[in-house]
């Protein structure tokens, strides 16, 4: 099977799915197999964009590790809005793709504009 086909397979599978729940309402009374229908969906979201963006998803996983194994930051500061912004910037700078010290830089930035604290309880 090549990517192209399993990624049609991928986003037939996800439409099929939300046309039979329709959209997940977290208040709704849904039983536990729509919620289970509606986390394995968000998975195959992470699957196809993965597919669509490889470079971008890889970046992504990099800065989570980057932020988690070398800045130190907790789980807890390290939020869906970091990740994604620190991915994002990390994409358009080249010198970063091939640099690690740049790379650290770019993230250090993102980190102090935001006001977020590293490096375990004593900050940077």
């Amino acid at each position: 099977m090549t990517t192209t086909k399993a990624l049609e397979v991928l986003q037939e599978w996800l439409r099929v799915d939300e046309e039979a729940i329709g959209t997940f309402d977290p208040d709704g009374s849904w039983s536990d197999f729509d919620k289970f229908i509606h986390e394995k969906d968000e998975a195959l979201k992470v699957a196809i964009d993965a597919l669509l963006h490889p470079l971008k998803f890889f970046l992504r996983q990099e800065a989570e590790y980057r932020l988690e194994d070398i800045f130190e930051l907790s789980r807890r500061d390290m939020t869906e809005a970091l990740l994604a912004e620190a991915a994002e910037r990390l994409y358009k700078n080249s010198e970063a793709l091939l640099n690690t010290e740049a790379m650290d830089e770019l993230l250090t930035d993102v980190l102090e504009e935001r006001g977020v604290k590293w490096g375990g309880e004593d900050g940077q």
